[in-house]
């Protein structure tokens, strides 16, 4: 509708004298004649009381309806409890309908109300704004006319509140409008609330069938004297200008008459004003029987004194409403203006408009006014002189349609803005009146957290609703011609008369299966619940059977060792289990539901709990050597034990009873079929439930963990004899009561696929069926064999002793493993752990070696304990060798799957032998553990040892000694100082015939004698050690690197197979690349040539791989469906022709690798490990890691892991390069920084223009050897088209020249990048796009990933950065022996580390941990970066004189002279000066 501020019926009635607020009366008599009518007519307070608002229209007027409308939220309180109206059977959701302030509005929302809250049931109150009604149902019979809620602030506040509108304030000082539907708008003018649409408040606004009209008119009775005025013709030009300014008059207020025209100031009558007007009547222009109104010329109408401006008068809206009269009269040239006073383009209220039109009638002066239909001043001169006649414009057309102007240019202050372009300047044409419906209306009627059959019909009867202009004008007509209470009961009464007369049509409006009413159900009468019922009360007598007999029996030997408290407070659990069943099939009150489940919970919690510290105090004592006796649990611990869980459980029941009580609830069934009155039937069914299933669900789950906890320890005691102990039965029950739950599980995460009904009842017959099968699989037998009872004297288990005097302790610790640990993924390290340790635990089973624990990296066994053995010693010696030789060969096997330095950990082992204690300690996490002094000594003899070396006590020696293995054993020629025990002589065990010790010794046996005496049978492992070539490590290496880059290959073809949507997608890639092999076999759209840039795919060619370094790689966008559609990696294959060219390609790599000490193959490897380790780090932010997994959305998470991480993390090719170019960033690295390589090669110097050679070549010969013909398939593999070899080229490049550490050029612009991705964005101008901003992010985090992972030893292990800070060192000072550097590296080595750390490593840690998407990862770094430079300053000069040491005596084995340079080390290190800008880059290479 349009933008109407006061439309109002009532400022007609005032006119007409006709103005009652309500009838008055005496007696209800005087209502009876005023409101015409007689059923529920009552005065109240001197007041005709509204006959609706007791039982509603339909239950007033229409014969045999006998239902009350339904009470809603602005009914008296006690409205109900009088009999007004009645409460909503189906409890359905209030709707709030805006009648707005127009009459076709008023009866579509008192229609609505009638069909919802009387035929539906549905509560409807009326929005009115604060201190208004106009509520069909209103007892005082208002009609008030509310302001419009032009901006749809209501329907807008409706979703704030939930759509629940019973929230919005309704105190006058602090209103809150809020509504759900506006039942009429206009399509023109309604553009100002299209907002709503689109921001999905409100659905899309639907025709309700009517179609309203607003034109330009003018009276029958001047059109009849000069019908030339009906169209525009006859009003346009010049030529009319005089005849419109003589024609229409201007209409004069009742004040300015007075004032101004009546020569008595309108103290005498005057036959145009018969008063003065009165203070709120100054501003009218009709007032019958006091002023009939006046138009009279002014200096406008006078075309003698004005002949070029002169003008007529037209009655306009005022500018707020959508009217476009000033554009229409502008560019037609009609010289008609609208002189209104209180409005910006001259326009009239609404009540002006009205009082004009009647004072035009009641003097017949011609009038020309703007005006709509349907409306009641249109409708009540329809027949008569007065009648409104449509002056004619030209057609409308959509052109004009759209050029007409909104709300701010018709209010503009500007009148040349006002008249808008020419192209407005048409017709209105008829529009269709529509309905807007909140989207609330849907999202509460149709609940998905409310049963079907309780849905609301209000969306659907909103919907179907449909209401003609006809049809509204005959209310209105049915309404004038009613003429008794006008203002009050006679629109109410019209609206009702319609609805009886037209009830087929009102009917239609209602959807299926409505209306609904519920019939209540007996649960108990069904024969589920019946058959239910009576189990559960033989179950509860049986098992109260059981209870005497156990009281009868419990002297008897069964049940003496068994305690009688264990049987008694189970079956006291069986017996709180089968009552609740019954309470739960039986008639459902408030107090049953609570009772049930505390009893229930509780009876579990007796039954399970007693039933897990027998069966694990019977591991326990089978664990520690007890096997042989009897378990007798203690009286007070299991008492004690019980009465603490079920205080927990208690106060578990007691939270969820004061939160969200269990109580009687109602389930809902809709029938098929309508009963008499034609209400489809809701059946209703009561059950026990609380708001949130939750707590069902954990309560179940605890039960259903002890049952699995119990059932693991059951399985574990399958070896105890059954003979002495109850294992099995127990095992039996437990495992009865693990399906159980399971089931109990099963029934509630059936939802909604089970009524909660039918739940309940099958609930309570599992409950009776498991303390059934308790008492037949456990109770019963223990009872039935319990045996004679039991004597005196009878043993009663005494506890064994837990010294044992002749045993032999193992303390196996991996050398080596804290470093290799640091630079590995926590799962890589327990993985690794797992697979070690399993294999030592299948080796100490053959032996029969006790395993007593593992500590971090440290194995722990023992023989001699439980079971005592005479030789220990040997079978303890055996078993460490077969350690030795297992995990030998399982390094170097295991270094394919865990990556570099795997194969070069090994064990060193300290045995001795003496007594020990041994046994469990009681308290929580119980487990066997050993004291004394024999574990503390094994414990240093290991920490001792040398790697892959097996030391043992004297102790243990003389045991092997007396058994004549002394072969074996290998005397140590020094002593060695052991902590609290002084110096000790220790023995090692033969390698080969060859031991490794400290000082040196001498093996006394031959290999053959060793190995024949070490082995028992061929299946047994042996202590031999292979020793290794660099190719096998290389190799391993070369095949590590292939499964690292296979494993990303597969996520990459995953991510290939989503995108594409079908499930074996062909490449985009058929035949090979035209660089390197016969171009007739190429597929030219695929051409790269490799090192100086692309062609036939690129606008530009560079000339090296540096010029093609970019600030921003654009990263693929996130695609949710292709996230969701995703494939796991591990489903997906990768062609055998790939995986042999990437095999082929790795090797190459490795080939192309130099000798070098430190740039070669494993260092390449290393990086890559880093880089692996780097990207695994990236992580999600830390709400993802909340999200329950149960409720995990794969694709939502990837969504938000791709924006946290800049894309990096979702794009697998991105991944891919990053590794690759981790791999082949140093290929052919001649050993010697950049400044010397260009001068020892200055034709590559020339080719890649003196910058980053070494980092150029590096990737050139690499992408030379990937564009090969024989590699197209591993091409497609990574890349799948000419697109993505675009980006995997860039992005390779990127990584590759960020390698380069020396160039201070380079370093300036990645820091420049990096505090424009990174620094705050008001520290400088910013054009780039959010797209850009991500992108820049991701390019530059990747380059700083690479160079963090190039230099990652620095932010490793001590060990790790002093093994490969040695090797640097190395190199560099054989390229100062050969003549290849200036300086001897130990000059500058101590304070140049230092400032490598100082300018370089902590900054660079510090960015990582900056840029945020690392994780713990960018803590770890920094952490190491800052222990090592600690490290380094306090023992650095002194490792820098054992580096140069061993480097010169390599150097003497050569033959050559040793330097004559002193070290730093020596004379004190030359103090490094970082001479420029700290931010310059520190490169020990440069």
């Amino acid at each position: 509708m349009m933008n109407v501020a006061g439309w109002s019926m009532l400022a007609l009635l005032l006119l007409c004298k006709q103005v009652l607020a309500s009838v008055s009366c005496v007696w209800d008599a005087d209502c009876e004649a005023g409101l015409n009518f007689e059923r529920n007519v009552k005065c109240v307070e001197g007041k005709c009381q509204n006959p609706f608002f007791t039982g509603g229209c339909l239950y007033n007027m229409l014969e045999g309806w006998d239902k009350l409308r339904v009470c809603h939220s602005d009914d008296p309180p006690d409205a109900e409890e009088k009999g007004y109206c009645r409460k909503s059977p189906m409890d359905y959701m209030e709707v709030r309908i805006h009648s707005q302030n127009w009459e076709s509005a008023f009866f579509g929302t008192w229609i609505l109300q009638i069909l919802l809250s009387e035929m539906l049931d549905v509560p409807v109150s009326v929005e009115a704004t604060a201190g208004l009604n106009n509520d069909l149902y209103d007892s005082q019979l208002r009609l008030d006319y509310p302001e419009f809620d032009i901006t749809g602030s209501g329907i807008k506040n409706a979703e704030e509140f939930g759509g629940d509108c019973r929230k919005a304030s309704r105190d006058p000082d602090n209103y809150e409008l809020c509504y759900h539907v506006l039942p009429e708008t206009w399509a023109e003018g309604d553009n100002e609330r299209l907002y709503l649409v689109e921001e999905g408040v409100v659905e899309q606004p639907r025709e309700i069938g009517a179609m309203a009209e607003q034109y330009i008119f003018i009276p029958k009775f001047v059109a009849e004297l000069d019908p030339s005025l009906v169209s525009y013709v006859g009003l346009a030009g010049e030529k009319n200008r005089r005849k419109m300014a003589e024609t229409f008059k201007t209409p004069t207020t009742w004040k300015y008459y007075c004032e101004n025209l009546s020569a008595s100031n309108c103290t005498v009558a005057d036959g145009v004003a018969s008063r003065p007007p009165k203070e709120d009547e100054v501003d009218f222009m009709f007032l019958q029987n006091g002023y009939k109104g006046f138009f009279r010329n002014t200096t406008e109408n006078d075309c003698d004194s004005n002949p070029e401006t002169c003008h007529g008068h037209i009655a306009d809206y005022e500018c707020t409403w959508a009217a476009f009269v000033p554009m229409q009269f502008h560019h037609l040239d009609i010289k008609l203006e609208s002189a209104g006073s209180d409005d910006v383009g001259g326009g009239y209220s609404y009540t002006q408009l009205v009082q004009i039109w009647h004072a035009a009638n009641e003097t017949r002066s011609p009038v020309m006014m703007m005006w709509f239909q349907p409306e009641a001043l249109y409708q009540s001169f329809i027949g008569t002189e007065a009648e409104f006649m449509h002056v004619l414009l030209p057609t409308q057309t959509q052109e004009c349609v759209d050029a007409r102007l909104e709300y701010d240019g018709r209010c503009s202050e500007d009148p040349i803005e006002r008249q808008g372009p020419a192209e407005g300047a048409c017709d209105n044409a008829p529009q269709s009146l529509k309905k807007m419906i909140s989207k609330q209306v849907k999202l509460l009627g149709e609940n998905p957290d409310v049963p079907e059959a309780m849905w609301s019909p209000a969306h659907d009867a909103l919907q179907n609703y449909r209401l003609t202009h006809l049809q509204i004008g005959a209310m209105l007509s049915a309404w004038l011609d009613r003429g008794f209470d006008l203002d009050g009961f006679d629109p109410r009464h019209a609206t009702c008369e319609w609805v009886v007369n037209n009830l087929n049509i009102v009917r239609t409006f209602i959807p299926e299966t409505y209306p609904r009413t519920m019939k209540y159900e007996e649960t108990d009468e069904t024969t589920l619940f019946l058959a239910t019922h009576v189990l559960s009360a033989m179950v509860a007598a049986f098992v109260v059977l059981s209870l005497i007999v156990t009281f009868l029996k419990r002297k008897t030997k069964t049940v003496y060792y068994l305690r009688s408290e264990f049987l008694y407070v189970i079956q006291a659990g069986l017996v709180m289990v089968a009552i609740s069943g019954f309470l739960l099939t039986g008639t459902t009150e408030e107090g049953t539901c609570v009772a049930s489940v505390w009893m229930s919970s509780l009876g579990y919690c007796w039954i399970l709990i007693p039933l897990l510290i027998r069966i694990d105090a019977i591991n326990k004592l089978f664990a520690s050597g007890k096997q042989m006796q009897r378990v007798r649990l203690g009286k007070y611990k299991f008492m004690l034990s019980v009465l603490g869980t079920s205080c927990a459980v208690a106060a578990f029941l007691l939270v969820w009873t004061v939160i969200d009580t269990p109580s009687v609830r109602d389930e809902f069934d809709l029938s098929n079929s309508p009963n008499p009155n034609g209400e489809t039937v809701v059946a209703v069914s009561s059950y026990c439930g609380s708001d949130d299933a939750v707590w069902y669900s954990v309560n179940v789950a605890w039960q259903l963990l002890v049952a699995f906890f119990a059932a693991v320890l059951a399985f574990m005691a399958s070896r105890v004899r059954e003979d002495i102990n109850d294992a099995r039965m127990l095992s039996l029950v437990i495992v009865a009561h693990l399906l159980f739950a399971i089931l109990r599980m099963v029934m509630l995460l059936l939802g909604s696929s089970l009524d909660d009904v039918d739940r309940m009842a099958y609930t309570s017959l599992l409950m009776s069926l498991e303390c059934l099968a308790a008492l037949v699989v456990f109770i019963a037998p223990t009872l039935a064999t319990s045996g004679s009872e039991m004597s005196t004297d009878e043993d009663k288990t005494t506890n064994l002793p837990d010294l044992y005097l002749r045993t032999s302790i193992l303390y196996a610790d991996i050398a080596g493993f804290a470093a290799w640990a640091s630079v590995r993924d926590p799962q890589q390290v327990f993985r690794f752990l797992e697979s070690i340790y399993g294999a030592f635990d299948n080796i100490g089973e053959k032996r029969n070696v006790f395993k007593v624990e593992t500590i971090g990296d440290t194995y722990v066994a023992a023989t001699g304990i439980p079971t005592q053995r005479k030789d220990h010693a040997i079978a303890m010696s055996r078993f460490a060798m077969d350690l030795m030789s297992l995990m030998t060969n399982m390094s170097k096997e295991l270094e394919v799957l865990y990556g570099p330095d795997t194969g070069t950990l090994s064990l060193r082992v300290g045995i001795h032998s003496g007594p020990i204690t041994g046994g469990f300690l009681k308290g929580k996490g119980a487990r066997f553990q050993l004291f004394g002094e024999t574990a503390q000594i094994a414990r240093l003899i290991c920490v001792s040892s040398d790697r892959g070396t097996i030391q043992v006590s004297e102790v243990t020696a003389n045991l092997l000694v007396q058994a004549e293995k002394s072969h074996w054993l290998i005397k140590r020629d020094d002593l060695v100082p052991i902590q609290g025990h002084g110096d000790m002589i220790l023995y090692c065990l033969g390698k080969n015939g060859i031991t490794h010790t400290n000082s040196g010794g001498e093996s006394v046996t031959d290999h053959d004698a060793l190995q024949n005496d070490l082995s028992t049978n061929h299946d047994e492992l042996h202590y031999i050690e292979k020793m290794e070539s660099a190719s096998e490590q290389k190799e391993r290496l070369i095949n590590w690197n292939v499964q690292v880059l296979h494993q990303i290959l597969k996520q990459i073809r995953a991510r290939r197979l989503a995108e594409s949507g079908k499930s074996n997608p062909k490449d985009a890639i058929t035949s090979s690349s035209t660089h390197g092999g016969d171009s007739s076999n190429a597929d030219h759209s695929m051409s790269v040539v490799s090192g100086t840039g692309i062609s036939n795919t690129s606008s530009h060619v560079y000339d090296t791989p540096l010029d093609e370094v970019k600030e921003i790689i654009a990263l693929p966008a996130f695609d949710q469906k292709v996230a969701k559609r995703q494939k796991d990696a591990d489903e997906i294959e990768i062609p055998e022709g790939a995986l042999d060219q990437l095999k082929t390609f790795v090797t190459a790599i490795a080939g192309m690798y130099r000798d070098n000490p430190f740039h070669n193959f494993a260092h390449a490897s290393h990086v890559v490990m880093s880089t692996m380790k780097h990207m695994n780090r990236i992580v999600a932010p830390t709400d993802l890691e909340m999200v329950d997994e149960e409720n995990y959305v794969k694709h939502k998470a990837a969504a938000a892991l791709h924006d946290y991480t800049y894309g990096i993390t979702s794009d697998p090719l991105t991944q891919f390069a990053c590794v690759f170019s981790a791999l082949i960033h140093d290929v052919d690295h001649p050993g010697v920084p950049n400044p010397q390589y260009m001068e020892e090669d200055p034709m590559m110097a020339t080719l890649y223009k003196n910058r980053s050679v070494a980092e150029q070549n590096s990737f050139s010969l690499s992408w030379e050897l990937l564009m090969q013909v024989d590699m197209f398939d591993l091409r497609t593999a990574i890349c799948g088209d000419n697109t993505g070899l675009k980006r995997f080229r860039q992005l390779v490049i990127n990584s590759v020249m960020a390698t380069d550490l020396g160039d201070k050029e380079l370093k300036k612009l990645r820091n420049g990048r990096w505090e424009k991705a990174f620094a705050p964005k008001e520290s400088y101008v910013d054009t780039s796009t959010e797209v850009d901003d991500i992108n820049r992010k991701a390019t530059i985090v990747i380059e700083h990933l690479i160079q963090a992972s190039d230099v990652s030893h620095t932010m490793q292990h001590w060990e790790i950065y002093r093994e490969w800070n040695e090797k640097l060192f190395e190199e560099m000072y054989d390229a100062f022996r050969e003549g290849r550097a200036e300086k001897n590296p130990a000059d500058f080595w101590f304070d140049g580390e230092i400032g490598f750390f100082d300018f370089y490593i902590i900054p660079l840690s510090k960015k990582l941990n900056d840029c945020g998407v690392f994780g713990l990862s960018s803590d770890e770094n920094l952490n190491y970066a800052t222990r090592n430079r600690e490290l380094w300053v306090s023992l650095g000069k002194m490792v820098t004189a054992d580096m140069l040491q061993k480097c010169e005596e390599k150097w003497a084995k050569k033959g050559s002279a040793p330097s004559s340079v002193a070290t730093s080390a020596e004379t004190g290190p030359e103090t490094f000066q970082q001479e420029a800008n700290p931010d310059e880059p520190f490169d020990q290479e440069s």
